[in-house]
């Protein structure tokens, strides 16, 4: 059986959850809430609602906002927070 780990970081929440090769759920929906822009707050919140999942997962999809904007440093730091449209 194929599973693939589907991920979508939205405008106002996190939300993760795994589906077999039909297209069928098979574990139940994750969901973190955030009410910020704060690039280190929703990288928390993605590493929960993934958390134990990467076991025998084969592909991961990800949906990200669009239209956003973040300044990183030369370590990959944010320096900003998220600075949508």
């Amino acid at each position: 059986m194929t599973t693939v780990l589907a991920l979508d970081v939205g405008s106002s929440s996190v939300r993760a959850q795994c589906f077999d090769e039909r297209g069928e759920a098979i574990d139940e929906l994750r969901q973190e809430r955030y009410g910020g822009d704060d690039p280190d707050e929703i990288v928390r919140l993605v590493r929960s609602a993934i958390a134990g999942r990467d076991a025998g997962v084969d592909a991961v999809g990800i949906s990200c906002f669009g239209h956003s904007l973040l300044a990183l440093d030369a370590r990959g730091r944010p320096l900003t927070p998220v600075l949508g449209w």
